[in-house]
């Protein structure tokens, strides 16, 4: 498992190499598998089995639009939307750092643009 100060050692390469993508869900997936993904098993060691079961649904979602499907993006927005999961990446930046927090900031823009609120 990673930790929080390797985090946020990579989290300013991640951004970069995120803000060199065109396509919103290539920059999603290197936001994802660079720092939220981590950063979510980190939290998954202090959290209760229902915020738990909630990440975990968001991981297998995240996970299936990182490989590009149609299918995929609607279940993702699905778990955004109905998990308000921006509001837990919120709370988890009391947590982490400030280059963790640049990073977290951008994933919630990201999965915003690609998931409208219902």
């Amino acid at each position: 498992m990673v930790t929080k100060q390797e985090l946020e050692a990579n989290a300013d390469a991640v951004l970069a190499a995120a803000d060199q993508e065109t396509d919103p869900v290539k920059q999603f997936a290197k936001v994802w598998n660079g720092i939220i993904k981590p950063v979510l098993e980190l939290v998954k060691s202090f959290t209760g089995s229902r915020i738990d079961d909630q990440i975990s649904k968001l991981e297998y979602a995240a996970d299936a639009l990182c490989n590009g499907t149609n299918v995929d993006a609607a279940n993702y927005c699905q778990a955004w939307n109905d998990f308000h999961l921006k509001g837990l990446l919120k709370m988890i930046q009391v947590f982490t750092g400030p280059r963790v927090d640049k990073v977290i900031n951008r994933f919630i823009e990201i999965s915003d643009g690609l998931c409208p609120n219902k």
